[in-house]
Order: C-alpha cells, then structure tokens, then sequence
C-alpha cells in the first residue's frame, strides 16, 4: 500500500476537471493532435508538486520522481480503498513517544491517522513540545483504531467530555489501544472492567488498587483482549502498534512495515568483515538480548532506518541508539 496515495487522493481527483475535454466537433474534423493530448502528474508524494500537471513526461522538477500519465493516476487513485482511520487522543501533558512511536507505524502502514482533542486549541505535552489538533470532539471522524497515549492523564481522566468521546469512539472502532497510564484512561471510562491490562511499570500496583475490576499483568509489553489492547511504558507502544497492525493486516505485512520504519542492524565490529544482521522486530529489549547471545562481549547494536531489502544496507545511517553490550549485561 502507498501510504502517501491516500493523502493525495483528493487532489488527484480534482486534477480529472483540468484534463483536456475534446469537442465532438473537433473529434469529427480529425483533430487527432487535440484528442490525444496526454498530460503527466507526479506520483503522489504528499508534497506541492502533487497538484502539478505537466505536458510532457519526464521528472518532477521538484521531487524527481519520474512523471506518470494524469489519467491513469487519477483513475488509480479513484480505485484505491479509502485508508483505514487512526485517532489518536491528545491532551496537555500527554507524553510524545506514547502518540509518536505508534503514529510512525500506523502511518508506515497507509492508514490516515490524526490527532483529537477536546478543542482544536494548541495543547504542550509532557516535554514542552506544542500541538495543534487536528480534529476536536465535535468534528472527529469515527476512527478504525483508537489511540489512547499517556504522559500526565490526570486531567484527562477527569474530563467527562474526554471519557465520553473515549467511550463513543472505542464502541465504533475496530481496535482501541493504549499506551503506557493511557490504561488509566480507559480503566476510569469503564472499558478495561473484567479485562486484563497492563500499563507503565512503576504503575502497575496502583492501577491494580485504582480499578479493582481489572485483571492487571506486569509480565507483557502488551496484552490484547480481542479488541481493546494495552501496552506498557513508552517504546512499548511501538509493540503494541505493530501487535493491532499484524492483526487488521496480517503478519507479514505487519513484519515488513516493522522493517521499513524501524529496521535494526547488529554490527560486530571486530570480525574481518562487518557482520550485518536484519532483525524484523523492533521489540528493543529483545534485541538486546538477541545481540548479547550472538556475540557475548563488546559488541554494539546499531538501530537504523534503512530498507534492509535496500542495497544501501550495507552504508546506512545511524539514528543514534548505540549500546556497548559489555555495559548492559
């Protein structure tokens, strides 16, 4: 699936009105230069040069994607399923990695996802970063997979608008998920009673004593009960993303969306020639250990974003998450 197909769909669209119409007439005079007129449009990128038409084939001149005929990128456009919706709760204090990391991999995935509040007014998350809303409560599209993150829920899990609009959306989706004390959340609009739950590690305990009705786990990054799902700390959400994904999409597609945005490399730096190793699962903890059994000392793991189907594999760029393995036994 395209993931940027989607965001263009629209305006490739309304590019089938700027197509040349050809009169009868001109048709029966044997204009056939008039007739037919191609026109070429850039591959949808989600960038400005989606709305441009061009006359002749060739690259974008400003993306260099090679240029493709206007008609048929409209027409598979028209064709192309409207991507599945993925709202994503947000509020003041609410913590970056928990909407971000999952934000990254259902978006990977095609899916339309954006954010919601209670207002459209700009909310400051747990570390200062600023967010204007997309959607508030009024105007929100019913979303597919509901998104509930943490960071400071206090409010929010006090707001009867916010666990209203929780409750509501969650009855109408496929799959509602959250992340880390976003449990808390959920627990407080009553959809987590009778079920089994986890949250952030150093929570756990008092969501157990909170919501008594809940059957709270500590040994899980996420636990799923059919349709709602819950995940623990911060990169745990990541997991649980991928966990809903392999489940609405299935598992191979889930596994090669988990490789495009998060693909993990091992790197043995003392062996003749670089060992590089792809691992499909950006489960962080288990990686570490993976890395740890395969090479017990002094090795380091390099977390990378290259396609690992690629050939660039071999030179990719570092995102910066190294650990000296010695370090970390």
């Amino acid at each position: 699936m395209n993931r940027f197909l989607h965001l263009a769909r629209a305006a490739l669209l309304s590019l089938a009105l700027a197509l040349p119409v050809v009169s009868a007439s001109a048709l029966a005079e044997g204009d056939a230069k008039t007739a037919s007129t191609k026109h070429y449009v850039c591959p949808a990128c989600a960038a400005p040069c989606d709305s441009l038409v061009f006359d002749a084939p060739g690259t974008c001149p400003q993306c260099g994607m090679a240029l493709i005929e206007q008609a048929a990128a409209v027409k598979a456009a028209a064709e192309t399923p409207p991507a599945k919706r993925v709202g994503i709760l947000v509020f003041d204090n609410v913590e970056i990695i928990d909407f971000t990391g999952p934000y990254e991999m259902f978006g990977t995935a095609g899916y339309d996802v954006y954010t919601v509040a209670a207002t459209k007014d700009p909310i400051t998350t747990a570390m200062g970063l600023k967010l204007i809303p997309q959607y508030s409560f009024a105007d929100a599209p019913a979303p597919d997979v509901l998104l509930v993150p943490g960071g400071g829920v206090r409010g929010a899990q006090s707001s009867e608008p916010t666990l209203a609009w929780v409750r509501e959306a969650s009855a109408h989706s496929q799959h509602t998920l959250s992340v880390c004390n976003g449990a808390f959340i959920l627990a407080q609009a009553g959809l987590l009673d009778g079920l089994t739950a986890t949250t952030t590690a150093h929570l756990i305990e008092q969501l157990h004593a909170k919501f008594p009705k809940v059957n709270v786990v500590r040994d899980r990054r996420f636990v799923d009960n059919g349709k709602i799902v819950t995940a623990a700390g911060l990169s745990s959400g990541i997991d649980g993303a991928l966990h809903v994904l392999s489940v609405m999409e299935g598992g191979g597609l889930a596994q090669q969306f988990a490789l495009s945005a998060l693909n993990a490399v091992f790197i043995v730096p003392e062996a003749p020639v670089a060992q590089k190793v792809p691992i499909n699962y950006p489960d962080l903890g288990e990686l570490l250990r993976s890395a740890y059994a395969m090479a017990p000392q002094h090795r380091t793991v390099h977390k990378t974003s290259v396609n690992p189907y690629s050939p660039a594999v071999n030179g990719g760029g570092s995102l910066g998450y190294n650990w000296d393995l010695e370090n970390d036994r």
